[in-house]
């Protein structure tokens, strides 16, 4: 997207800051508008969030923080996708986790760099406008698949792998909002997986702006010819699941997967975790990493209220181990009777009836579940949550 086209909305109550931005951001060509405060940032979101790009947001203001309307976009479905780069003097792990896991992919240190606040946020911008794309292609013409009860795929370049994700996800629930995780899944199996290009690569050729022909290159090279990525569809009662598998290496998944906060400081390296926050309700890597398996609820019926309650949308991310769990139970936690509570190592593993807790608990060294009861906007962290649900606590 030119920048001419990008609208950007920057929230900070230092007017110097606002003058350094707006200086910074309308000479490379992007349009602007500003709020002073959380409170006037979130009149203009609810009225016109259709019409920004991205959200620089400074973190510590009076009244309304950042952080506040952080969460107020994320709990509002048409701005889930929308771009936060937050802005912040005090960037401690901490906090900058704490960022991340309330859906903040982006962030730009105080006193901004120039060429550092441009890169990041041409990424936002550049990634957010690829997602708005597929989402209207996919919702114009998703192809008529949901008959579809499984498939096996192969695909070796990437715009096999673009094509391959608008047909799969016009066979999922809500194909708006898969399309985003299924290209990045599928464009990873190609380039970091079959093709070996490195996290450093891939920064190196961006700058060089060499990306293009050097997947054009390694394509062409004999020791790639025969490489694919495979690609498996299978439709269950209560979930649609898809299963890619390359022939690489495979890498440290576990890295990207929870998005630590140095990435939200590097123009890429976030697409994994922005595709498991926002894209499927389960996403899971399988042995050295070249495997990953995404799932998607199938929606009950309105009239099956019951099995409704029992499967929510609260979501957040716990490691597994390869022994048996041991039940702790839930006594003055608040937890419905569907949940179950289980401590794995020094984590507490939540599963609610009816997902097949103990299969996925053993399949995968991680797991995204989804429990009654719960909200991220109230449990920060892993740890946090531990204490809180620990029983009797």
């Amino acid at each position: 997207m030119a920048n001419l086209q990008a609208r950007l909305l920057v929230v900070d109550d230092d007017p110097l800051n606002v003058q350094i931005l707006l200086e910074y951001l309308e000479d490379a060509g992007y349009q602007t508008v500003t709020a002073s405060g959380g409170e006037e940032a979130w009149g203009l979101l609810e009225r016109h969030a259709k019409d920004f790009h991205a959200v620089l947001l400074d973190r510590m203001m009076s009244g309304m923080d950042g952080m506040e309307v952080l969460y107020k976009m994320k709990s509002v479905k048409g701005m889930k996708a929308l771009p936060v780069i937050m802005q912040t003097a005090a960037a401690s792990p901490h906090e900058v986790r704490e960022g991340i896991e309330a859906g903040a992919f982006y962030y730009l240190t105080k006193p901004f760099q120039k060429e550092v606040l441009l890169a990041i946020v041409q990424a936002a911008v550049s990634n957010y406008a690829h997602y708005r794309a597929l989402r209207e292609q996919v919702e114009q013409s998703a192809p008529p698949l949901r008959c579809m009860k499984s498939g096996h795929f192969q695909i070796r370049t990437l715009e096999e792998a673009h094509s391959l994700a608008r047909l799969l996800s016009g066979a999922c629930p809500n194909p708006g909002k898969v399309i985003m995780g299924l290209v990045e899944l599928l464009m990873n199996a190609v380039e970091h997986g079959n093709l070996q290009i490195t996290y450093h690569e891939k920064t190196r050729m961006q700058e060089e702006e060499s990306w293009d022909q050097e997947i054009a290159s390694r394509l062409a090279l004999p020791e790639n010819a025969d490489k694919r990525v495979e690609v498996w569809f299978e439709r269950r009662s209560e979930e649609v699941t898809i299963t890619i598998k390359d022939q690489g290496p495979g890498f440290d998944w576990r890295r990207y997967l929870e998005m630590s906060p140095d990435l939200a400081f590097q123009t890429h390296g976030r697409g994994i975790a922005m595709a498991r926050a926002l894209c499927f309700d389960g996403l899971d890597y399988l042995g050295v990493g070249n495997e990953v398996v995404c799932s998607v609820f199938i929606p009950f019926p309105k009239d099956d209220e019951s099995r409704s309650r029992s499967r929510t949308r609260t979501t957040f991310l716990v490691r597994g181990q390869d022994t048996p769990p041991k039940i702790l139970g839930f006594p003055n936690t608040g937890l419905p009777e569907s949940a179950t509570v289980f401590e794995v190592g020094y984590t507490l593993v939540l599963g609610v009836d009816g997902l097949n807790l103990r299969e996925r608990l053993f399949r995968s060294g991680s797991l995204r579940l989804r429990v009654a009861g719960l909200h991220m906007s109230e449990l920060h962290s892993t740890n946090r949550l531990h204490n809180v649900l620990r029983p009797g606590g």
